[in-house]
């Protein structure tokens, strides 16, 4: 099944090199970090940065620049985390790109613990999936509850589209230890729905958890709700 965001590239557009080595010490060894200059957002060398996070420096290259670029690119502030770099003179510009899309801005000078939070919370689930899951679902014209949307979310969030009952639940009702048949109501409610889609959600009894897929041509569609899962 295609991911709809990279879960691993990182693209930091700055040319202050005190906070890129700041964020170099602070990204995990499975992130993949590309660095880009002013240069390379003007000649249109950053290519195609779409579904990653994405570190836009405004002291390096400011909103004026950033503008422009975003206005070339729809679709980035839908398919990116875009996390704004600022300082004292330019948070005003910040806060105005926050409130058109960008997930958040952190001014320097940067602390190693709070860049290193502000990249986790860049990646949350609710901040990923917020990105380009209603735009997903929504190419299917399918309605969906609230519930329903919060536990697609759960689904698409996660790195293989694993989910299992207690995570659910703690994301539902804020308890991994719900008996409820509620979240299999929820769950069989959903499956009817992406049906015609080609996605099924299915209980894998080697992990212990449901796994949001396509369904494969070789593969009968199982029609079972699984409730006792």
């Amino acid at each position: 099944m295609l991911r709809i965001w990279s879960e691993t590239f990182i693209f930091a557009i700055s040319e202050d090199t005190e906070f890129l080595g700041t964020l170099v010490r602070q990204i995990d060894s499975h992130f993949h970090l590309k660095v880009f200059d002013r240069e390379a957002v003007r000649t249109g060398d950053l290519g195609d940065c779409d579904n990653s996070l994405i570190l836009w420096d405004l002291t390096s290259i400011p909103a004026q620049e950033l503008n422009p670029f975003l206005s070339a690119h729809p679709a980035l502030l839908r398919t990116c985390s875009l996390l704004l770099i600022c300082d004292e003179t330019c948070i005003e510009e910040a806060t105005l790109i926050t409130e058109e899309g960008a997930v958040d801005f952190i001014v320097k000078p940067v602390r190693p613990q709070e860049l290193r939070s502000r990249l986790r919370l860049g990646r949350r689930p609710w901040v990923q999936a917020m990105r380009t899951t209603f735009d997903f679902m929504g190419s299917f014209k399918l309605e969906f509850t609230t519930t329903e949307q919060r536990i697609l979310l759960c689904f698409l969030a996660s790195p293989d589209f694993t989910v299992s009952r207690s995570e659910l639940n703690k994301e539902l009702w804020r308890t991994s230890s719900v008996n409820s048949n509620s979240l299999d109501v929820h769950l069989f409610n959903i499956r009817k729905k992406i049906e015609r889609t080609g996605l099924q959600i299915r209980f894998n009894n080697k992990l212990g958890a449901w796994i949001l897929s396509q369904y494969r041509q070789t593969e009968p569609r199982d029609e079972s709700d699984k409730r006792g899962q």
